[in-house]
């Protein structure tokens, strides 16, 4: 019988130096009730390692920040920013810290991976946006450091239950997340379909597909939407139409206006509060 490599020994170290913030279920029962066993964040030392052989609980380990290395078919991957390693229950799996490693995860009950998750038979590394999930994890885990509102703690709870399934609907992970947070970065920019293929590392065509299939539009239309939601925000702040327009990458207010109410089906005067003030 061959032996076990030192690196795939079972073993859950925690390591000196990492820091957690932890959710348990009795503080949340839509949690128990969904089947999540324990949920938090991990600011992870390069000591921080674990490896189960065949663990009765399946697992989401979602990267915020940093990189740590994630078990896949017998090899050790880095898992960076934007990646979630799930597991399956029963199989072997593992996971460790490089430098400073940032996580999110939910542990689920014995034998259970959360809802949706029919397509994951083994431990894999699938690419999301992290930034759903961590918002959920530090709200849930205020509300249950300080107020404990039970309504709250319910609302919560649920949207972090539905985080945790979306992750495990691969096919409904977002393949263009950072291609529009790049895009957001600069609303006001030209953006044209050639330059946002490139900025994707896709051809244009695939680009095309795997946008309507994501958001149910083009990627320019999706620029559009990305322009007006921001525009909502700026006009509802107080500022008036000429700066938004150009923010938003449009020369003019009339143009601004006019693609304005074809999205959004009024003008943007609309969604300005009447005691804004209009000098910004």
């Amino acid at each position: 019988m061959s032996e076990i490599p030192p690196s795939l020994c079972e073993i859950r170290r925690i390591g000196q130096g990492t820091k957690e913030f932890l959710i348990h279920p009795e503080h949340c029962p839509v949690l128990r009730q969904n089947s999540v066993f324990l949920a938090g964040i991990s600011l992870a030392t390069p000591d921080f390692r674990f490896v189960r052989h065949a663990s009765p609980r399946g697992q989401i380990l979602a990267c915020f920040r940093g990189s740590g290395k994630v078990l896949i078919d017998g090899k050790w991957e880095t898992c960076g920013a934007g990646h979630a390693y799930v597991t399956p229950p029963g199989h072997l799996h593992g996971y460790h810290g490089v430098n400073q490693w940032e996580v999110g995860w939910i542990l689920y009950q014995d034998g259970h991976l959360g809802r949706g998750s029919p397509m994951i038979k083994k431990p894999m590394l699938v690419e999301m946006d992290p930034r759903p999930l961590e918002h959920v994890l530090r709200g849930l885990h205020q509300e249950t450091s300080m107020q404990r509102d039970p309504a709250m703690l319910d609302h919560w709870g649920e949207i972090l239950c539905r985080t945790g399934e979306r992750i495990l609907e691969i096919w409904r992970t977002s393949r263009l997340w950072r291609l529009w947070q790049k895009v957001q970065v600069n609303l006001a920019h030209d953006w044209t379909l050639p330059e946002l293929a490139q900025l994707a590392g896709l051809g244009i065509e695939q680009l095309r597909r795997l946008c309507l299939r994501e958001a149910g539009c083009s990627p320019m239309q999706q620029v559009t939407r990305l322009r007006m939601q921001h525009a909502v925000s700026l006009i509802s702040s107080g500022y008036k139409i000429e700066v938004v327009a150009r923010a938003v990458g449009y020369e003019n207010a009339f143009a601004f206006s006019t693609a304005f109410r074809r999205l959004m089906g009024s003008p943007p005067s609309t969604y300005r509060n009447s005691g804004d003030k209009e000098d910004r």
